[in-house]
């Protein structure tokens, strides 16, 4: 389309409107910034067009046309947090903002890491078929499966891990819980007791655990054992991580794990909400010795918010000395089908063992 008088015409034929969010998507057309990204999709009809939001917006409530948001997150793509977003329309059109930010929005975060981008994807996708006429009928969307969708993989511990959660590291036991309600039937265990085998001074006691002193904190040499009886040690990275008096024990509590080469399995938690921070920001707290041993030379789990979080659950077990289990690597794309014969369910075989890509390495 070349001509913007058409665009309403256009939106009355569509049959779902798609509203990608960035920063400055939904600003008044004057003003210097990006714009409103539209995709308007039906059966045979696909339509890509970059103009000013407002009048794509206002088409799609006057026509009642379904619609959901895909919002960029990435703040290096444009990307902004989604209440900042919020509160940009709201300065622009405060009438429109609640309705398309109304709870009865979908509401799709987009993502490029691969696992993650397929959930994206195959969100955006049932909603899509969700507005086609043959599915409309239908109370909820119809679920896809996909091929390589990492959730339907099953893991199994060869070596059953044994994990030390410190402290001194705030929200650490929360993520813990999660792990634990995830993998503990399948073998893995939670510690809060500090591995005998680190040296640890006296001040080094964390507040809530003066009253178990003698039972969780002990004085030894660092000559006294060189081996540990845990196989993994969980850092869980958030703003509060190597922050204060907590932060320096818990930095003392990573050498000492480094020095038993006691595997670290990093956690960077990504939801505001649970006190998530851009990763940058480890780079200024964390001590420098920490840095500059190699601390985060491996990758760091991103723990996203719900949906995508299960996808961080499930990916995290591998450093855990998770091994898929045979019975997932192998399987047959089936169609269930109605009486009717329409389509209601894609279930595919997932992909094969070693195809899944590491974090941030797959990009569109």
């Amino acid at each position: 389309m070349h001509a913007s008088h058409g665009l309403e015409g256009l939106l009355l034929l569509a049959q779902l409107c798609v509203i990608a969010h960035q920063s400055g998507s939904l600003r008044s057309s004057t003003q210097a910034a990006p714009k409103l990204f539209l995709n308007c999709s039906q059966a045979a009809l696909s339509v890509h067009h970059f103009v000013a939001g407002l009048r794509e917006l206002d088409a799609t409530f006057e026509h009642k046309k379904p619609y959901f948001i895909m919002h960029e997150a990435d703040e290096d793509r444009g990307g902004m947090p989604l209440h900042v977003l919020r509160k940009d329309f709201e300065s622009v059109r405060p009438d429109a903002a609640a309705k398309l930010f109304s709870d009865s929005t979908p509401i799709i975060t987009w993502h490029r890491v691969q696992d993650y981008q397929l959930m994206s994807l195959r969100m955006a996708a049932e909603l899509m078929i969700h507005a086609m006429p043959s599915y409309s009928n239908l109370k909820q969307p119809p679920q896809l499966f996909l091929r390589g969708n990492i959730l339907s993989k099953s893991f199994s511990f060869k070596v059953k891990p044994a994990v030390y959660v410190s402290a001194n590291n705030p929200g650490a036991m929360e993520l813990a819980d999660e792990l634990h309600g995830k993998y503990g039937a399948a073998g893995l265990t939670i510690s809060r007791q500090v591995p005998p085998e680190f040296a640890i001074m006296h001040d080094m006691q964390p507040e809530e655990d003066k009253a178990s002193a003698d039972d969780s904190y002990r004085l030894l040499s660092t000559a006294h054992s060189s081996t540990c009886t845990h196989t993994h040690m969980l850092l869980y990275l958030c703003k509060e991580t190597f922050v204060g008096d907590a932060g320096r024990r818990l930095a003392h509590e990573i050498r000492e794990a480094k020095r038993l080469s006691l595997r670290i399995v990093m956690v960077h938690e990504c939801d505001p909400d649970k006190n998530g921070c851009p990763f940058a920001q480890f780079f200024r707290t964390t001590p420098e010795d920490l840095i500059s041993g190699g601390l985060y030379g491996a990758i760091a789990n991103a723990f996203h918010p719900e949906p995508h979080r299960q996808i961080s659950l499930a990916s995290v077990a591998v450093p855990f000395g998770a091994v898929e289990s045979k019975s997932t690597l192998v399987g047959k794309l089936r169609l269930r089908r109605e009486s009717k014969g329409s389509l209601t369910q894609v279930a595919e075989v997932t992909a094969p063992a070693g195809s899944t890509q590491e974090a941030g390495s797959s990009h569109i």
